[in-house]
């Protein structure tokens, strides 16, 4: 008996059009199906003795045929029975969950863990920002209780557009993780981007520190106000969204190699809007 995934049943019809209730029968069935897919991946079935593991199969199971039933009779333009369908493997699907313990639902459900971490990250960049930015202006050296340490300049400047790509990384984990979470699709299998997410925002913020200082972006013949401010923006922009900046980095090098851009061009544009292609969070 298939308890996977659910990808058999996943083949999507086509878009809804302007009709309220095929757009609605459509929004349904594919909220369940994200859902069933992301709970089954972080380990719904399995917890328990036998008897209560066999229950939770045959009852995912069901779940599923009911999410392919939806499917075919949205095919079948019943788009009323869909819907019906889409709601009883919902309700189906909300028991089993709601079976499981507390630490369960908070590990798999809600991703308390990685917020968890993600605001940590925030506040030790945070700390960190704050302090290299107190750094004596005139003698460039940070002092924290009894440890000194002498930055340049250009050092300085160097870690805190940094910083601001970490914090600007971390907080596209944050309303990534948050987007995931509201909508019941959360994937343990994203927590080595959320992981990795502050040292490639720091990668990023050391790229604007490069592109500015080289006089790359245009921007910087026109600023009136502090460079400072525009190098912690850049890498902060940066830092939040890496992805296109990557698509972008990559169309360009492929550019200049003389290549084709269609990789760079699809990377860059993969994570314009939440919820399409690949899971936001990453």
């Amino acid at each position: 008996m298939s308890t996977g995934t659910g990808t058999e049943g996943s083949k999507t019809p086509p878009s809804p059009s302007s009709d309220p209730l095929k757009t609605e029968s459509h929004s349904k069935i594919s909220a369940v199906q994200s859902t069933y897919e992301a709970v089954v991946q972080n380990g719904l079935i399995g917890h328990g003795d036998d008897k209560q593991r066999a229950e939770d199969k045959q009852r995912a199971a069901d779940c599923q045929k009911l999410i392919k039933s939806a499917w075919a009779s949205y095919s079948a333009q019943k788009y009323a029975d869909a819907f019906d369908e889409a709601q009883q493997a919902d309700v189906a699907l909300s028991e089993i969950i709601q079976g499981r313990t507390l630490g369960w639902r908070l590990l798999n459900l809600y991703a308390a863990p990685w917020f968890a971490v993600l605001v940590a990250w925030f506040v030790v960049l945070v700390w960190a920002g704050y302090s290299v930015y107190l750094v004596n202006l005139h003698s460039y050296v940070l002092t924290i209780s009894i440890f000194s340490l002498n930055i340049p300049k250009i050092l300085r400047m160097v870690i805190l557009t940094a910083i601001a790509g970490g914090l600007g990384a971390v907080l596209r984990q944050v309303y990534y993780v948050a987007y995931d979470v509201k909508l019941r699709k959360f994937k343990r299998s994203e927590s080595v981007d959320i992981v990795m997410a502050p040292f490639i925002g720091f990668l990023f913020g050391f790229l604007a520190y490069l592109v500015i200082a080289a006089g790359l972006l245009v921007a910087t013949q026109k600023a009136t106000g502090s460079s400072e401010i525009l190098n912690l923006a850049a890498g902060f922009l940066l830092g939040f969204n890496w992805k296109a900046a990557h698509g972008y980095i990559l169309s360009v090098t492929t550019s200049l190699l003389g290549g084709s851009t269609s990789t760079g061009t699809q990377a860059g544009t993969s994570t314009q809007q939440p919820g399409q292609g690949t899971s936001p969070s990453g």
